[in-house]
């Protein structure tokens, strides 16, 4: 508290003096503490670690003391902070052992007060269940069961049982089958999500096509805490045997060999019968019986199915063999649920071994072919038979003479199997001595003691494959053009090698050779003039002559005759040109008039140099021509014997003319 204090004296004037007053209480420490709930109920997960806030609890004092705090039990895992109130967890809760906690807690002032009144609280702490445990199949290994084939849906196989070791909603269990990919007993089984009993939800059949002698299921139990927690049980559930399928074949029909050569006793197969159903309602009992009359050829073993035989084969005989082999299970005849034996059947075919000569279907051949055939050419085609098969049926041909490899050889054709001749090397019927041939041919298989022998007569026909051959191929000759018609020139011989139509020919001259047919050629060869001849046309004739004969195709040779024709003086020379020449009056004796040059088609010896004259003979004046006596001229041979000469013609006259032309003769 603070107040203010005045004294006033009694003077006059009245004086006063003043003083503050402060008043401290001091506390006296006569109230205990209280708390502010006397009971207090709190709760911590049983997974609580080490250090965890349980709760802090509060007690006031009003004397305004410090409270301290204390537990009057031992509190196993828990503390108190004796300044705060604050209780922590020291050590790891077990549910199993306490569900719940009582803490008694004392609250004492730091002070001497009521006579030592301690005043108390509690905190029930109580322990919240986590779903920590996962269900428990304990009897797992222990599931072993086993349902009969074909029993109708619903029937029982097992129930599982799980255990989960939490409280409350967190060990409540639902059970379910897990499928996965690789199992198919999903849709074959169920189970009761609260009890756990596993019935069939199919009928099942351990032979069927999709038949499973052994379904792995796995059973998952899961608890209803959140997050929810799960325990898996797989275990095998048999499927168990009845009988009742019959014994089958592994194939409805086997294919066996075995060699015409075998012993009696060989084994040549082996044929399995099997039965889906298992334990003694399978077993094996074969039996045989042959569809054929032959059957008696071969045994069986009844229970190990292996079938051999009883006598010798000949496949040339018979190749072909067909029995049937029955197969019953174990299962006694007498029992309702006995099944119906098996059959199958087996085709044994009897394998052929080389014991067969091969032999020509033709011993002796005959027939012609043209020479000249190209090399490898197809001449005749030879069989013969063998009656192996296979392989030892295959044939090797040959020539068996080694002349006759010179012209002709043989290959064998894989394909028919026979043995095709053909020519080695080209045949010239011109020079070989005899016209034919006689070829042996032999035949053997893959054992060359297996033999045999064709005889082959081939004719040679002779082809026109020779031209007509001159005996002189070039000939030249001189002649004079005036040779008369039908004169003899050259006589061409001519051979032919052929025979026949080939060796007949006749005789052409081409007529691109002789144009305009100036020549001819008899049957025997003989060239001749087929008209008159003339040099200044054409001075040399290359005829082209053609001896073709008659053989197909038309073979044909050729020779060539040079005619030169020698030159006959039977053209006269000539002027080249008409000269029409001109002169002046009143000129000089000595002019100039005209340079006249001539021609000759002949040759140079029968032409220039020319002689030129006036009329009458040079005599001038001559009463033919009697103004020559006004010309004179000169002769002037050629320098380059050329087929011409000229010469000079001047005026040697010229006064007193009364004429104003002048017509010259030379």
């Amino acid at each position: 508290y603070s107040f203010t204090i005045t004294a006033y004296d009694n003077g006059t004037p009245r004086l006063n003096g003043s003083a503050n007053i402060h008043v401290f209480l001091t506390n006296v420490n006569d109230l205990a503490p209280t708390f502010s709930n006397p009971m207090e109920y709190v709760q911590v997960s049983e997974d609580a670690v080490v250090g965890t806030l349980i709760h802090v609890i509060q007690a006031y004092d009003v004397d305004g003391d410090s409270v301290a705090y204390n537990g009057l039990l031992s509190w196993g895992p828990f503390s108190i902070a004796s300044d705060t109130g604050v209780i922590m967890l020291r050590g790891s809760l077990d549910k199993s052992s306490s569900l719940s906690y009582r803490l008694n807690i004392t609250a004492t002032d730091d002070g001497i007060c009521c006579g030592g009144v301690i005043t108390r609280s509690m905190v029930v702490v109580e322990i919240k269940d986590v779903n920590n445990n996962a269900p428990k199949f304990l009897e797992c290994s222990s599931y072993n069961p086993v349902v009969m084939e074909k029993e109708n849906i619903g029937t029982p196989v097992i129930q599982v049982s799980a255990t989960d070791y939490d409280t409350g909603i967190n060990s409540n269990i639902t059970y379910s089958l897990v499928r996965f990919a690789e199992q198919s007993s999903f849709d074959r089984f169920d189970i009761d999500p609260r009890t756990g009993l596993i019935t069939t939800s199919d009928i099942l059949d351990r032979e069927s096509k999709i038949g499973i002698t052994d379904y792995g299921l796995t059973v998952k139990a899961e608890d209803h805490g959140s997050p929810s927690l799960a325990g898996f049980c797989s275990f095998q559930v048999k499927v168990g045997d009845k009988n009742d399928n019959a014994p089958s074949f592994n194939m409805p029909e086997y294919f066996v060999s075995v060699e015409e050569s075998s012993s009696v006793g060989k084994k040549i197969k082996q044929v399995y019968a099997t039965d889906q159903d298992a334990g003694r309602n399978m077993g094996q009992e074969a039996t045989v019986k042959s569809l054929m009359k032959d059957y008696k050829k071969f045994t069986i073993n009844s229970t190990t199915g292996t079938i051999r035989t009883s006598a010798m084969f000949d496949r040339e005989i018979k190749k072909e063999y067909y029995i049937t082999v029955v197969a019953q299970d174990g299962a006694p005849s007498s029992r309702s649920n006995h099944q119906p034996p098996a059959t199958a059947t087996a085709t044994v075919l009897v394998e052929d071994i080389n014991d067969q000569v091969p032999r020509f279907k033709q011993k002796f051949y005959e027939i012609s072919i043209f020479e000249s055939r190209p090399t490898g050419t197809n001449v005749l085609t030879v069989f013969a038979y063998d009656d192996d098969v296979g392989v030892n049926a295959k044939l090797i041909y040959s020539l068996v003479k080694l002349e006759d490899h010179k012209y002709f050889r043989i290959f064998t054709d894989a394909v028919s199997n026979s043995g095709v001749i053909q020519i080695h090397n080209e045949i010239d019927f011109e020079t070989i001595k005899l016209k034919y041939f006689n070829l042996t041919v032999g035949v053997h298989d893959l054992n060359p003691l297996h033999n045999d022998t064709a005889y082959i007569l081939i004719n040679i026909l002779d082809a026109n494959d020779n031209a007509p051959t001159f005996s002189i191929t070039q000939h030249k000759i001189n002649v004079f053009e005036n040779i008369s018609v039908d004169s003899s020139l050259f006589r061409f011989v001519v051979h032919d090698l052929d025979t026949g139509q080939g060796g007949l020919f006749r005789y052409e001259i081409d007529p691109l050779s002789d144009p305009q047919n100036n020549f001819k050629i008899s049957d025997s060869g003989l060239v001749s003039t087929a008209q008159s001849l003339d040099r200044e046309n054409r001075a040399e004739h290359k005829l082209r002559v053609m001896a073709i004969d008659q053989g197909v195709p038309q073979l044909t040779g050729y020779a060539t005759l040079y005619v030169t024709l020698k030159d006959v003086n039977d053209n006269p020379p000539h002027l080249n040109i008409t000269y029409l020449p001109i002169i002046y009056e009143n000129k000089p004796p000595g002019q100039f008039v005209v340079e006249v040059t001539a021609s000759d088609n002949d040759s140079l010896d029968n032409g220039p140099p020319f002689k030129f004259w006036l009329p009458c003979s040079g005599r001038c004046p001559c009463w033919s021509f009697s103004s020559c006596q006004f010309f004179k001229f000169k002769f002037a041979p050629s320098l380059f014997f050329c087929s011409y000469s000229s010469v000079f013609i001047s005026f040697f006259f010229v006064k007193n003319l009364a004429e104003a032309k002048f017509l010259l003769m030379l």
